[in-house]
């Protein structure tokens, strides 16, 4: 599938999927956005490069850097989905609690959209078919008529 970026050159070759992600990671850290990330990235990278670690660490700092610094976020996003890690944001999609977290309710008076995912609060990431974080979501409620 063609992505419009030129192929690797022979004298470098692709980065695999952990290594674009510990990339990513490393990257951040040497951003001097916040030095409690910064340890924690270096201590993670020390302790090793497992593939889901590295995942979920992208995730995690790209949920509290978002806000303040958002493109150190689209820059860990990027080696997510480089990755071939699959945000999950079910907004509009029927609750199911073996695939999603209700961290909250909204109340509605329309009876279709019961049960219904109002908003994601945090994503969710799927590696393939192995879910590495499920998604965090409010979800509207039909209140009955008093």
């Amino acid at each position: 599938m063609p992505t419009g970026r030129p192929a690797p050159s022979p004298a470098q070759p692709p980065l695999s999927a952990g290594e674009g992600l510990a990339r990513a990671l490393t990257d951040v850290a040497a951003s001097g956005a916040s030095p409690a990330v910064t340890q924690q990235i270096e201590r993670l990278l020390d302790e090793g490069r497992d593939r889901v670690a590295l995942a979920l660490a992208c995730a995690r700092f790209r949920d509290q850097l978002g806000e303040r610094f958002p493109e150190l976020a689209e820059l860990l996003a990027t080696a997510l989905a480089e990755a071939g890690i699959q945000e999950v944001r079910p907004d509009g999609l029927p609750f199911d609690g073996e695939l999603h977290e209700a961290v909250d309710t909204t109340p509605t008076d329309d009876p279709d959209a019961h049960d219904t995912v109002a908003e994601t609060v945090r994503a969710g990431y799927l590696d393939g078919d192995q879910v590495l974080r499920v998604p965090q979501v409010v979800v509207y409620r039909r209140e009955p008529p008093s």
